[in-house]
């Protein structure tokens, strides 16, 4: 099955992608399962993500999906108006 190249998935390099042997925990995705495209800004909705981030998930390594969550936080912030604070969890 041939892969459908996005516009910005080049940025995504794939000889850095996560080793088969799982060596290198993935992260979990950051779906929310609200899965629109907003027209104007192309992010989802829900996760705030572009399509070929979307896409590329999966391959990136877990510092590129750290640092692409990272991103994500800003994103939430800038298309909310809104900052999260971190989530105090008793013992």
């Amino acid at each position: 099955m041939a892969r459908v190249s996005l516009p910005d998935a080049g940025a995504i390099k794939k000889d850095r992608r996560v080793p088969s042997d799982h060596s290198q925990p993935a992260l979990p995705s950051p779906c929310v399962s609200v899965c629109q495209i907003d027209p104007v800004s192309g992010n989802c909705l829900g996760c705030h993500r572009t399509r070929a981030e979307i896409a590329a998930w999966r391959d990136m390594t877990a510092d590129e999906q750290r640092d692409l969550l990272e991103q994500l936080r800003q994103r939430r912030q800038d298309a909310t108006g809104v900052r999260r604070r971190p989530t105090r969890r008793r013992s």
